[in-house]
C-alpha cells in the first residue's frame, strides 16, 4: 500500500504540472473508486442465506438482498468498500422481532455494476431502493453509508422512515476530501484545482455537501447514533457534529475499542440497536 501512495504522489505531481485538467479528472476518478472488494466469510455465509434480485438504477445493475418476511421494513446501508453483508449481524434481532430485512450492493461494490460512485450517485441508488421497497420503519447506515443516506433523505422529503441508526458518519464532503488530498500531497493550487474540478461535476458548491446542514430536511423520527472514540476512520467529532445538529431526536453512544468495521457485528451494539428498535431508552 505505501508502495502504491508513493507511486500516486509522482503521478499526480507530474501530471498536474503537465495537464492539470487531466490530473484533477484522473484524481477525482482514484477518490471514487473503491479499492478493496474483499467480501469476509461472515459476510459471505449471510449473504448466502439471502434472497436476491437485482435493479437497473440510474444506469447501474444493483444487486439487492433480503431476508425475513416481517410486516415491517429495515434496510442496512454499507460503508464505502462494503457489501450487502456488511450490516447483516443485525438481521436476525430484526427478523425475530417482525421485520423484512433489506440490503444491497452499492453502485461499484460487491456485485452491483460500476467502476466509481460518489456521494450523489449513491444516495441516489439509496432513495430509489427506500422507494421500491416500501422502506417505513429502520434505516441502519455505516460510515460513508451513513452520509449518503441523510443526503438521500435530504433530497427526497416525501420519504418518512421512523428510526435511523448511524454507526459513524462523515459530515462534510470536504473534509473526504481533504484527507484524500493531503495523502497525495497536493500543492494549495492543486487541490484548488481539484475542488474546482468536483464542483463543476457535481454542479454543486462542495461547502454545501455537510450532513450538518441538511438535517432539517431528514424526515426521520428519532435517531441513535454510535461512534468509537478511538476510531481510527472517521474521526467521532465529525459524527459528533452530526448529533449536535440532529439535537433532541438524536441519541448518542460513545463505545470503546469496538473499532470501525468490527462494530458491525458487536453484541453489544447489535442489543444496543435492537432495544433502540422496540423503544427502550440506550
Amino acid at each position: 500500500m505505501e508502495q502504491a501512495i508513493k507511486y500516486y504522489r509522482l503521478y499526480f505531481k507530474t501530471l498536474f504540472a503537465i495537464a492539470p485538467k487531466y490530473a484533477s479528472r484522473m484524481a477525482f476518478e482514484l477518490f471514487a473508486t473503491p479499492i478493496n472488494k474483499k467480501v469476509r466469510t461472515q459476510e459471505t455465509e449471510a449473504l448466502a442465506t439471502a434472497q436476491e434480485e437485482t435493479l437497473l438504477l440510474d444506469g447501474n445493475n444493483i444487486v439487492v438482498y433480503k431476508w425475513g418476511n416481517g410486516p415491517k421494513t429495515a434496510l442496512l446501508v454499507h460503508g464505502w468498500e462494503g457489501n450487502g453483508g456488511s450490516l447483516a449481524g443485525f438481521k436476525d434481532e430484526l427478523i425475530a422481532i417482525g421485520y423484512t430485512v433489506y440490503s444491497f450492493d452499492g453502485p461499484a461494490h460487491g456485485k452491483s455494476t460500476g467502476k466509481s460512485t460518489n456521494v450523489i450517485n449513491f444516495s441516489y441508488t439509496v432513495a430509489r431502493i427506500i422507494e421500491q421497497k416500501k422502506i417505513k420503519d429502520l434505516v441502519i447506515t455505516h460510515s460513508f453509508g451513513s452520509a449518503t443516506t441523510m443526503y438521500a433523505l435530504s433530497q427526497s422529503p416525501h420519504i418518512s422512515i421512523r428510526r435511523m441508526v448511524l454507526l459513524t458518519s462523515p459530515n462534510k464532503l470536504k473534509d473526504v476530501i481533504t484527507e484524500f488530498t493531503d495523502l497525495m500531497q497536493f500543492s494549495a493550487k492543486n487541490y484548488n484545482r481539484f475542488i474546482a474540478y468536483m464542483e463543476n461535476y457535481f454542479k454543486l458548491n462542495i461547502n454545501d455537501i455537510e450532513v450538518a446542514k441538511v438535517v432539517d430536511g431528514v424526515n426521520v423520527g428519532e435517531f441513535l447514533i454510535v461512534h468509537d472514540e478511538f476510531d481510527k476512520i472517521i474521526p467521532i467529532q465529525y459524527t459528533k457534529n452530526v448529533a449536535n445538529a440532529l439535537g433532541s431526536r438524536a441519541t448518542f453512544i460513545t463505545m470503546q475499542k469496538v473499532g470501525h468495521y468490527r462494530m458491525l457485528w458487536n453484541q453489544t451494539i447489535v442489543s444496543h440497536v435492537a432495544d433502540f428498535v422496540i423503544g427502550v431508552k440506550v
